[in-house]
């Protein structure tokens, strides 16, 4: 209506306003303002969405995109407004036919959005509570809530309260978005505060991962084909002749993983939704899928029984103890030693990018050295020729893999990737003939008879974004002296000296280790040692 009176003020000739004959558009103030201007009113024949106008089809698909996301997060229905609003802001910050190379907001302001403020619909997010809001010296300062949609009439995010269901609007917030709650706990919450229910809340709330993909099955299975039916490929995911097929079986099959992992009296990992696990005769038995392919770290008799069941149900074809896994190389000596590297991958990584013959350097940059400003002149950037994102993303895997001193580099180089220069290229080169000339390096795991100790360090470069003038936060954490997590992340917060840098950084690594402290305790309780303090080492 708004946009209507807007374009008459502006002399628009309008001679037609159509609607889909249902009546939020109809009524007596509507009907008389398009008599007084001359303008017909037309309604569309019934279910034909193309006879409709802009609005009504827009009006369709903000709906498509609001029951895609309450299917992907599993926020109740009640919350479908909620929802709405964070299409439309995410819906105004992303680009359209009508406008290209443009976003309706910058259209609007006159600026490019902030994609940067866009989070994951149902994440929890750590609230500030005020001073004077807090029942006592010793109360939380913040709250736990769970992230729905951005505010309309201020700055602020929609929340809402995980421990009183209340609807709030905050702007001192901490997200998470790896992590969210039970949609169960949530519907319970919401049926207590708002309907009336005296279901019984936990005072304790469970988090849960949050899912960041999903399998869909779109095919339907003819009724005599079973889902963990023979399938017919090669190993490069190519199909194969059907008169001459190399047989594969599903040994754990999408739609029925679940089933199946009870069956056989596994439970799924809550952080992990490849990793299962259950009691053994002789410990703790680990199970990893990954898309038709099963590893099993146990005792060798645990495996053994393992793998009978496994035989009953499926027809399993055992390849022995792993030696390459995605791109590593496992070295394994049961009860000793165990070594994961990443020298082949490595290898093939220089012959992509034509660098066989580089000569290895004694670091991957160079130190107390700031990274470049991300240009601005378009001229300057994003060279088709040079390989540069493709780079990156091959040093994210290492990363990944088995190699935590590639860390902070791997993060300083991918922020460049919507806008590289040669510059950063040569960085990026340097990178890789650091790898090339420390290949054989192994993430090392010894056999030890020690109770469970978690050790943790961190440290910090202040200052050292020349854009932000931000610090970089740097953490390694240990299980009884042995590397298993590491992170490099650019820190919220501009700190104003190198001591409120390095508690900065003690503070995102406490942020993370609890969590993995809890899985090492619940873990050990099967063992004979309960897990020990926890150490925390400012480097």
């Amino acid at each position: 209506m708004v946009n209507l009176i807007v374009r008459l003020e502006k002399q628009h000739v309008i001679n037609r306003v159509t609607f889909d004959q249902d009546v939020e558009f109809v009524n007596k103030k509507m009907k008389g303002f398009l008599t007084d201007h001359s303008i017909e009113l037309r309604p569309t024949n019934a279910y034909t969405p193309k006879e409709n106008s802009l609005v009504e089809k827009q009006n369709g698909n903000l709906m498509n995109k609001v029951r895609a996301i309450r299917e992907a997060t599993g926020l109740s229905e009640s919350l479908w407004g909620e929802v709405l609003m964070f299409v439309v802001e995410v819906d105004n910050m992303s680009s359209t036919k009508a406008l290209p190379d443009m976003t309706p907001y910058q259209k609007l302001t006159g600026m490019k959005p902030d994609v940067s403020k866009l989070y994951v619909c149902r994440c929890v997010v750590f609230a500030h509570v005020p001073k004077k809001k807090r029942a006592s010296k010793l109360s939380p300062k913040v709250a736990p809530t769970l992230f729905l949609s951005y505010s309309q009439s201020s700055l602020g995010y929609r929340l809402l309260n995980l421990r009183t269901g209340d609807l709030v609007e905050r702007r001192d917030v901490s997200f998470r978005e790896d992590i969210t709650v039970d949609s169960k706990y949530v519907e319970n919450l919401l049926a207590r505060r708002y309907y009336g229910s005296q279901v019984i809340i936990p005072d304790i709330i469970s988090f849960v991962r949050l899912p960041v993909n999903a399998v869909i099955d779109t095919v339907h299975l003819p009724d005599k084909v079973s889902e963990d039916a023979d399938t017919y490929g090669d190993d490069d995911g190519h199909y194969a002749d059907k008169g001459r097929p190399k047989k594969r079986r599903r040994v754990a099959p999408t739609d029925s993983s679940s089933d199946e992992s009870e069956d056989l009296k596994f439970r799924q990992c809550v952080f992990d939704s490849g990793i299962y696990y259950r009691e053994g005769t002789s410990g703790i038995v680990y199970l990893t899928v990954y898309v038709d392919d099963i590893i099993i770290a146990a005792k060798s008799s645990d495996i053994e029984i393992v793998v009978r069941e496994l035989s009953a149900k499926f027809e399993v074809k055992i390849l022995g103890q792993v030696r390459h896994l995605l791109g590593m190389e496992i070295n394994f000596e049961p009860g000793v030693i165990l070594c994961m590297s990443q020298t082949a991958y490595v290898e093939r990584i220089a012959v992509r990018f034509r660098m066989e013959q580089a000569k290895a350097v004694r670091s991957p940059q160079m130190h107390n050295d700031r990274m470049p400003e991300i240009e601005k002149d378009k001229s300057k950037i994003n060279d088709a020729a040079l390989l540069y994102r493709e780079m990156i993303g091959s040093l994210q895997y290492v990363v990944a893999c088995a190699r935590p001193d590639m860390a902070n580099v791997v993060r300083c180089l991918g922020k460049y990737n919507g806008a590289f220069t040669r510059e950063t290229y040569t960085m990026a080169k340097r990178a890789i003939r650091y790898l090339i000339g420390t290949k054989h390096f192994s993430l090392v795991y010894r056999s030890t008879i020690a109770p469970p100790l978690l050790t943790a360090f961190s440290d910090a470069d202040h200052a050292i974004c020349k854009g932000t003038s931000r610090s970089t936060t740097g953490f390694v954490l240990q299980l009884n002296g042995y590397t298993w997590m590491w992170k490099s992340k650019q820190q919220r917060r501009v700190t104003t000296n190198t001591c409120a840098s390095e508690l900065m950084a003690a503070s995102d690594t406490l942020a993370v280790e609890p969590s993995r402290a809890d899985r090492v305790r619940r873990a050990s309780r099967t063992g004979r040692y309960g897990l020990a303090p926890v150490a925390l080492k400012l480097a």
